[in-house]
């Protein structure tokens, strides 16, 4: 019988002692809120070409377009909705490379058609890509 309590006494013991404390609860719901408040915004607010011509005209909600009038030495500029977005890019399957908001950049673009993809990432790893098929003319 003595066997027995002892035996109920450290089951006792051990259920309650791995029962989660107020503490260890209230760190997971701030883990939790940490990662529920990381913004999952990946679009553009922006995106020109000097020269060239975006068709359709750029709405953030559209991810591809034909650029026209571009030659190689066209600058593009992008800037994503959420400033704690960040920006890649590539050029014809070249690896992507980071793209500085608002910083009109020379993509290297070669004559005749060129496709370029510019990847937004969220603070949250979601992830966006815009398009553009850009042909360059002399």
């Amino acid at each position: 019988m003595i066997k027995r309590n002892i035996i109920i006494l450290v089951l006792l013991v051990l259920i309650f002692s791995c029962q989660p404390t107020s503490e260890d609860s209230n760190d997971d719901t701030e883990s939790n809120n940490d990662n529920n408040n990381k913004s999952s915004i990946a679009t553009l607010s922006l995106l020109t070409l000097s020269p060239g011509t975006l068709i359709p005209d750029f709405s953030s909600n559209i991810l591809s377009y034909d650029v026209n009038d571009a030659t190689s030495s066209t600058l593009i500029t992008a800037a994503p909705t959420d400033t704690k977005a960040t920006m890649g890019y590539s050029v014809n399957g070249s690896a992507y490379i980071n793209l500085e908001a608002n910083v009109a950049t020379d993509f290297n673009l070669h004559l005749g058609y060129n496709t370029v993809f510019i990847k937004v990432t969220a603070e949250d790893g979601s992830y966006r890509d815009y398009q553009l098929l850009i042909d360059v003319t002399l």
